[in-house]
């Protein structure tokens, strides 16, 4: 939405997610959990501190997200995408979420799942 020549930005719907990430910033490879992840960032847990702007790139199974660093608290950041997630990139995080939870919360009596 515009507003006075500069956009406002809306929060985004968050995804619950906790999921293995690796992020590449320059030389260093990162690994972390995503915290949470939207059409527009995620929040990703265990990093440790990487500066406001920088550059990073997610590898995720096929996801390579390329985003900067919008936050840091020193433990955690919040990285907000280059380009919004499509919706199939969105499917294969839920997709993903979703399985695991099901082998976490299906007792070994259950029939697995399809």
């Amino acid at each position: 939405m515009e507003h006075g020549g500069s956009r406002m930005q809306e929060r985004d719907e968050r995804l619950p997610a906790d999921v293995a990430i690796r992020i590449f910033h320059g030389d260093q490879s990162l690994r972390a959990q995503v915290g949470n992840v939207s059409v527009g960032g995620a929040r990703l847990n265990g990093v440790g501190e990487l500066p406001a702007g920088a550059p990073v790139t997610l590898l995720y199974l096929h996801l390579c997200l390329r985003a900067r660093v919008a936050w840091s608290d020193g433990q955690d950041v919040g990285v907000q995408f280059h380009e919004p997630l499509h919706p199939g990139e969105i499917d294969v995080l839920k997709d993903v979420a979703s399985f695991a939870l099901s082998r976490v919360t299906r007792s070994p009596s259950d029939p697995a799942p399809d």
